[in-house]
């Protein structure tokens, strides 16, 4: 039995691998220059994924960057490191560079989050179909299918169903309360260097299904709660050691944020959002549905709160038929929480902000406060695929006439869910400059303006990808992180007056005008951060980045390998 139970496991991960591929396939037609999703913030996971083997084996701390804002640099524990991830894929980098190493990470992540969720299911069916089509749906549902456009952090919550598995022990009290203390610490742990926002969301939804559970089995809780508490105890202390070298740089290192990170009434679940499809569904508006979009706030990328009618109505199937379960109710009670949670400080329909909700409460908490409302859609998800799994185990195969028609209910839910596939991909082509030319050959310590200029436009963060296929030979003095500005303010790039005159030209096309004050002042900023090469890059407007770098260093450049380039001074 325990055989043909580990059989079918390694099985199931052979099938979410497949899916895992079948969802990136576009990206594999070229994986060294092409991913799934957009170009924007997968070109800073590109660069993290390489920078943290560089630093580690440079012997520098991989989370005081100085690669990127020199000469200031930025608290790289704030930001979205991956470093874990980018410490595994190591040899995929060095060997094939970081667009691989991207490629690769996507598909673990995305094959481990279903086999993950598959493994926690799996303990509550009898039926290794019910969990394979939960963890399924963890896989390829909105959250990850949204999240998989340029979101690699956000994508990795594989050993959030590892630590509910570890949470159930503990309340169950039948494994002994240290050794899941030390087993969630490390996992934990593993969660943080993954995503640490994620490991956020489940302390979070890990109180609510404590709390719901202490309502729901009063006496049982409270027999047991002396083994939970060692369990937390146990395993916050070995968070507490091993996350040391990220969280003390984090809260005590330069560079530290306060107060919230994004709008917090922005990136939440909008009530529509839950029945009406999103645009990574294959039954989208303007899709099979022919219908419009709804203007919901936020981005596509965030707007992971959907559901689905089928499965909603599913959701309520279950919790009314198996309400006496004590599982059932605790799946329902604390996924119904996190829900209204995810909802933010104000109720949003069809993206009008109205009524205050109790989501406010976390906006005015430290650290909570960071952490976007929409985001707790991933709970959510956990709890609609274990009330699925609960239904599919039950009624399948039909042996009555109620058990076909939800069985179809279930049927329909799931393929609502199901994403538009394969994702669309981006690609780029590296200049050989970098990749293999002369920038691998500057001196030790130079540091370089590179064109384009990171600014308010997705395709202008390219140069982050240029530094890490030049093996982090140059430092750039821009760059985008999350970082503070001279007032304290949290901003993604510091706007300095380079910044702008080159913004101007790159999302513009709009050459500044010449004068010996802004040429006096380009120039100043250039000596401050001790550039010592200009190099313009493939870019919208080229040509005027090319003429106000002339301008300033009165110099043509040397036009080599695909770029352009001048040594500065």
């Amino acid at each position: 039995m325990r055989r043909a139970r580990v059989a079918g496991s390694l099985f199931a991960l052979v099938c979410y691998v497949l899916a895992a591929f079948v969802i990136t396939a576009h990206a594999w037609s070229d994986p060294t220059r092409s991913w799934p999703g957009g170009p924007g913030d997968p070109f800073k996971f590109m660069n993290f994924l390489a920078w943290v083997p560089h630093a580690l084996a440079t012997h520098q701390n991989p989370f005081a960057m100085r690669a990127i804002d020199y000469p200031r640099g930025v608290n790289l524990a704030w930001e979205t490191p991956v470093p874990l991830a980018g410490l595994v894929f190591w040899p995929v980098t060095a060997a094939f560079g970081a667009v691989a190493a991207y490629n690769v990470s996507f598909v673990a992540a995305l094959a481990l989050d279903g086999w993950c969720t598959y493994l926690w299911l799996r303990l509550h069916v009898r039926h290794a179909s019910a969990a394979f089509v939960g963890g399924l749906l963890a896989e390829v549902g909105p959250y990850a299918a949204a999240h998989s456009y340029g979101h690699l952090n956000l994508v990795w919550f594989a050993p959030i169903p590892l630590l509910l598995i570890v949470l159930e022990r503990a309340l169950a009290g039948k494994t002994a309360a240290w050794k899941l203390g030390i087993l969630g610490g490390v996992l934990a742990t593993v969660q943080l260097y993954l995503a640490e926002e994620l490991l956020a969301i489940f302390t979070l939804a890990a109180v609510v299904v404590v709390v719901v559970a202490a309502l729901v089995q009063r006496q049982a809780v409270r027999a047991r709660a002396r083994g939970v508490a060692i369990a937390i105890g146990s395993g916050a202390a070995v968070l507490a050691v091993l996350a040391a070298p990220m969280l003390l740089y984090q809260f005590l290192g330069p560079y530290r944020i306060h107060g919230p990170i994004q709008a917090t009434n922005v990136y939440v679940t909008d009530v529509t959002n839950l029945v009406l499809p999103t645009s990574v569904t294959w039954l989208h508006p303007g899709g099979v549905l022919g219908a419009q979009p709804i203007r919901w706030s936020g981005n596509a990328a965030e707007q992971t709160g959907y559901l689905g009618l089928p499965l909603l109505a599913l959701c309520v199937f279950a919790t009314a038929r198996w309400w006496r379960e004590p599982r059932v109710r605790i799946a329902a009670i604390a996924g119904a929480v996190l829900l209204l949670l995810s909802f933010g400080p104000r109720l949003h329909i069809r993206g009008r902000s109205t009524v205050p909700l109790p989501g406010e409460l976390f906006s005015h908490l430290p650290v909570l406060d960071n952490l976007l409302p929409g985001r707790l859609s991933l709970a959510v998800g956990l709890a609609a695929a274990f009330l699925l799994a609960i239904t599919l185990d039950r009624t399948l195969p039909p042996r009555r006439s109620r058990d076909v028609a939800t069985a179809l209910l279930a049927a329909a839910g799931v393929a609502a869910l199901l994403p538009t596939a394969p994702l669309p991909s981006s690609s780029v082509r590296v200049p050989r400059y970098f990749s293999a030319g002369e920038a691998r050959e500057l001196p030790a310590g130079s540091v370089a303006l590179v064109a384009p200029y990171v600014a308010a436009d997705s395709n202008t963060l390219v140069p982050m990808l240029w530094q890490a296929a030049a093996g982090f030979r140059f430092s750039m003095v821009g760059g985008y992180a999350l970082t503070v500005d001279a007032h304290g303010k949290s901003v993604s790039w510091l706007v300095t007056p380079l910044q702008q005159a080159f913004s101007r030209i790159e999302i513009g096309g709009v050459l500044p005008a010449e004068t010996p004050a802004l040429r006096a002042t380009l120039l100043a900023e250039i000596e401050h951060d001790g550039v010592s090469v200009i190099i313009v890059g493939p870019m919208p407007h080229a040509d005027l980045a090319v003429q106000l770098v002339g301008w300033l260093e009165d110099a043509t450049p040397r036009r080599m390998q695909g770029v352009d380039a001048w040594n500065a001074g």
